[in-house]
């Protein structure tokens, strides 16, 4: 029997989140209705087909009826604020072939058995003439997308296995790293247990430091970058982790990757639709809540020496 791409929650797992958040299933519901009515009667917000997405933003957002009306306004802003990351989405266009062949943010499938989603940056070939980092960013969001349709988990653990990168992978990514992280903590509201950064090498500490400078203080409280690989297995149990990490599921992650690959084409229709729709700015009542200077990235980096 062929494993699911994402081991979705169980019930018992539901009534830990539900139970964690304080509301019913039927509370949940009412507030989903509630939400979309809301979005039905703002102007500058398209029409939003799927409740599963409005249910799981309300509970990566603890709930907060408030807090999720504002992600998800920004979740469409950003689409048109960001167009280089939410335009051109087809699967199958050769950048985006190209950058899941080389790097890529891995959910993996089965959950902690404390119901957290573990998902790991890899590079799948090191070689810095192929990286995209334009395309990584926009499969990123992709990714975001479908697990903001599908999955339900109390929150996310972070793994960035650096290993094999270089000077020039960075250099590559700096220009990249501001607004990735505005639009990733703003407009995808995934809840960060915990991040880890193993085989780091000697030069990550720049790109590590700037990465915590722009994400959110809980964010970079929580990250820690640990001497070994292995030292995953005293916070990750071994049943979820690749045997490349010493854990015992039974895929590689290049299998896992593969399967990853094909789950993004099967939503091929909805990118190329639903999936790239955004606010119309001229129909928003009010001021919008993007910041602006924030997208001001080039001078940022200018500043910045590399040893």
């Amino acid at each position: 029997m062929t494993a699911a791409v994402l081991e979705f929650s169980t019930p018992e797992d539901l009534k830990l989140i539900y139970k964690e958040l304080k509301v019913t299933d039927t509370g949940l519901r009412s507030d989903v209705v509630a939400i979309q009515d809301w979005i039905s009667k703002q102007p500058h917000l398209p029409k939003i087909s799927s409740d599963d997405f409005v249910r799981h933003v309300l509970i990566l957002c603890k709930n907060s009826v408030e807090k999720c009306k504002n992600v998800i306004d920004m979740y469409y802003t950003l689409r048109g604020a960001a167009p280089e990351y939410y335009e051109n989405r087809d699967p199958l266009r050769p950048e985006i072939q190209q950058s899941l062949r080389t790097v890529l943010f891995l959910p993996l499938p089965k959950l902690t058995p404390d119901g957290y989603r573990v998902s790991i940056f890899k590079f799948f070939n090191t070689d810095p003439a192929v990286l995209d980092p334009l395309a990584f960013c926009k499969v990123c969001f992709m990714s975001t997308d479908i697990r903001l349709r599908e999955d339900t988990c109390r929150g996310d653990i972070i793994v960035w296995d650096l290993g094999g990168g270089t000077m020039s992978h960075l250099t590559a990514s700096l220009p990249q790293v501001k607004k990735f992280i505005y639009c990733a903590s703003n407009a995808s509201p995934m809840r960060q247990k915990s991040v880890f950064i193993i085989n780091a090498p000697s030069f990550a500490d720049t790109i590590i430091n700037l990465a915590k400078s722009f994400a959110k203080k809980k964010v970079a409280d929580r990250t820690q970058a640990l001497s070994e690989s292995k030292d995953l297995l005293k916070y990750i149990p071994m049943q979820v982790l690749p045997q490349e990490y010493g854990g015992t599921y039974e895929k590689t992650m290049n299998e896992l990757r593969d399967e990853w690959a094909k789950k993004l084409e099967s939503y091929r229709d909805w990118f190329m639709t639903e999936g790239s729709v955004k606010a119309d700015e001229s129909k928003r009542p009010g001021k919008s809540n993007l910041q602006q200077d924030l997208f001001g990235i080039e001078g940022s980096f200018r500043k910045i020496n590399i040893d």
